[in-house]
């Protein structure tokens, strides 16, 4: 039979370990204190994910965010920061205004874009090698 080996690991003192689980639990929660000073981004920022994944195309070519009913002018983005806005006053949520601060960040953006129609004048000439 071959002879076996035994490797001893030193393990840390108690005190170091106890030190290490306060540390821990005080890092914890100054993450949680964190998160929750930051709950309205969060909010925000889920309610434009959501949005996003329900505009995704699926494999039958049509997007859930296709489904739902808007008012044209505004885009779902925009017809959902409106209803949530409303929501939010009616029943003085936080959340809900949180969501509609995102979807309607959203709706910013996107009318921002606008139809990627040409800007008066631009001769799509990008080339900037001449110089001024």
């Amino acid at each position: 039979m071959p002879k076996v080996s035994i490797i001893r690991v030193p393990r840390l003192p108690s005190v170091s370990r106890a030190g290490a689980r306060k540390f821990a639990r005080r890092a914890g929660s100054a993450v949680a204190a964190a998160a929750k000073d930051e709950k309205h981004t969060l909010v925000a920022l889920g309610a434009a994910a959501a949005l996003g994944y329900a505009s995704r195309k699926g494999k039958d070519g049509k997007s859930i965010a296709s489904g739902l009913p808007k008012v044209e002018a505004l885009g779902v983005a925009g017809t959902y920061a409106l209803a949530a806005f409303v929501a939010a006053k009616y029943t003085k949520s936080r959340t809900l205004r949180h969501v509609a601060t995102g979807l309607g960040s959203v709706a910013a953006y996107k009318f921002g874009l606008g139809k990627n129609e040409a800007v008066e004048g631009d001769d799509d000439d990008d080339d900037v090698s001449g110089g001024y």
